[in-house]
């Protein structure tokens, strides 16, 4: 996935199981998690708070969530390995 298909299914995925409670301010959200995929620990927390919500919830659509986690778990080891995501 690019960078901002990334973007919007954590926003999606974090406004639809309640991590984000309002949806006013997307674009900022959107932005500021955009500035915050370079940082490995804001990855690790991200992926962390995704898994806990997703088991929490049961979700019935675990392919979703799999496929957003794997993606993250793809930036965190790309970032670990070179710096850098693109």
């Amino acid at each position: 996935m690019r960078k901002k298909e990334v973007v919007n299914e954590i926003v999606n995925f974090c406004f639809e199981f309640g991590i984000f409670k309002s949806p006013f301010r997307i674009k900022q959200i959107k932005n500021n998690i955009e500035k915050q995929l370079d940082d490995v620990v804001f990855i690790e927390n991200l992926i962390n708070t995704i898994f806990v919500k997703a088991k929490e919830r049961k979700i019935l659509r675990t392919k979703r969530a799999m496929n957003l986690l794997i993606e993250l778990e793809k930036i965190r080891i790309s970032l670990e390995d070179k710096g850098s995501y693109k």
